[in-house]
């Protein structure tokens, strides 16, 4: 996954910084949200991913759907059409969010812990990460057994794997050297 957001990065961060030049940060967002939701559609990531005249079709669907779509939207689209990257639009609006998100001043973080954290241990893990990040925080908490212990924060697309599990992997691969 993370290799597909890297593909995915430029597009959004590039459309991200020319929407913060034009002062259209909302705009852009309203619309990548508008590709998204056609990207969800089956037959649309089929089309993404198929030949160059399938994915011609989905940008004429795009074009009909969004009639006011932006020139330099347009482009980005053919852009990623010939690069055959359509399929990375749900990505690239994902980041774009990100993005805009950081804008504003707040980032959203995932905690993901083995057992439900008491509220010290929340606050202490806001309070690190108040240290790391800059800005406005909100933070979620999930729960998964499996890690064993330990947590892993996800930032973005930056995953820092703190968990128990994830420090008896490295001594596994340590100890088959």
């Amino acid at each position: 996954m993370a290799e597909v957001r890297s593909l995915a990065r430029p597009y959004a961060h590039a459309l991200f910084a020319l929407a913060e030049q034009q002062g259209r940060v909302d705009i852009y967002g309203e619309i990548l949200a508008n590709l998204d939701a056609i990207m969800a559609n089956t037959v649309a990531r089929y089309l993404a991913g198929a030949q160059k005249k399938q994915r011609l079709t989905l940008l004429a669907v795009i074009r009909d759907t969004l009639p006011d779509l932006p020139v330099e939207m347009s482009r980005l689209l053919d852009a990623m059409s010939d690069n055959k990257r359509l399929i990375l639009l749900p990505i690239v609006h994902d980041l774009y969010g990100q993005y805009r998100r950081a804008h504003v001043g707040t980032t959203n973080i995932m905690v993901t812990c083995a057992y439900t954290p008491s509220e010290e241990i929340k606050a202490e893990i806001e309070r690190r990460l108040q240290q790391r990040v800059k800005g406005q925080l909100r933070i979620t908490y999930d729960c998964e057994p499996v890690l064993m212990g330990g947590f892993l924060v996800r930032i973005g697309d930056q995953v820092l794997d703190l968990s128990v599990r994830e420090q008896m992997r490295r001594i596994g691969r340590e100890l088959q050297r």
